[in-house]
């Protein structure tokens, strides 16, 4: 076995141990909730100083529940994309004929066409490549721009908005994705095409965007990449389009798993 293949046997079993220990979590959380209102109940009105006590402990210890599900949820989540590259390293080959993205030369050598600021993107959205802005320079606080589904005339554009965001951190919640990280995400036009999708009733999109999706690249934290098939309802499909750091085409398509 090769140190690589030692790496992601290790990896695959941690995220095991974890993802039994979400489980464990979730049901914990569960039967915490029904024995808080039950003390609730039989407590309500009391005016003994123990009892108003434990009242006023239960919000406390269901945020500190919620806040270690969701720091063990994120965690899987990283793992979990982190095992995705290295199975990529270790088989290319298999990578590139499931329709999902790759990196270096794989991307660099996809079909693509030129924007205005010789940036390039996938072929397959050359209909959009006219009128795309300059690619988002990171640390530079330039706007992520995206057209979807070949509607040019309709960009949505990143930045928290009273559209697109409540919808966003309201699917969040209901689907179980952390609720820093989700407000981290509610700006985020992939999540706002995603979200549309969902309130349009379509169930296969396309977006092209002047950046690529973040936590996508090496080094980045985690973002709308580990968080989209868990967003999105089983059975819909979003591919984002996009041009790298370095102006090279990106693609990859994300398969939802949600259950609601």
């Amino acid at each position: 076995m090769s140190a690589l293949e030692e790496l992601l046997a290790s990896l695959r079993e941690i995220a095991d141990q974890l993802e039994s220990a979400r489980a464990d979590m979730s049901a914990g959380m569960d039967s915490w909730a029904e024995r808080a209102a039950t003390l609730e109940w039989w407590l309500t009105g009391t005016n003994d100083p123990d009892a108003l006590d434990v009242l006023a402990q239960q919000p406390v210890t269901t945020d500190a529940l919620r806040t270690s599900w969701e720091a063990v949820d994120l965690t899987v989540a990283v793992i979990e994309d982190y095992i995705g590259r290295l199975e990529a390293v270790e088989s290319p080959s298999s990578s590139a004929a499931s329709g999902n993205s790759t990196s270096g030369d794989d991307q660099a050598a996809q079909p693509s066409m030129t924007a205005p600021d010789g940036s390039r993107y996938p072929r397959a959205v050359g209909w959009a490549v006219d009128v795309m802005p300059r690619r988002v320079r990171e640390g530079q606080g330039d706007r992520t721009v995206g057209y979807a589904d070949g509607a040019v005339g309709q960009p949505f554009t990143s930045g928290h908005d009273q559209t697109w965001t409540p919808l966003i951190l309201e699917r969040a919640r209901a689907v179980g994705l952390p609720a820093r990280f989700a407000g981290l995400l509610g700006s985020h036009v992939e999540m706002k095409v995603a979200t549309a999708m969902i309130q349009r009733g379509r169930r296969h999109s396309e977006l092209v965007i002047n950046h690529v999706p973040c936590g996508s690249q090496a080094g980045q934290r985690p973002g709308c990449h580990q968080a989209l098939e868990k967003y999105l309802p089983e059975g819909h499909t979003l591919t984002v389009h996009g041009t790298t750091q370095g102006g090279e085409p990106y693609s990859h398509t994300y398969h939802g798993r949600a259950q609601r």
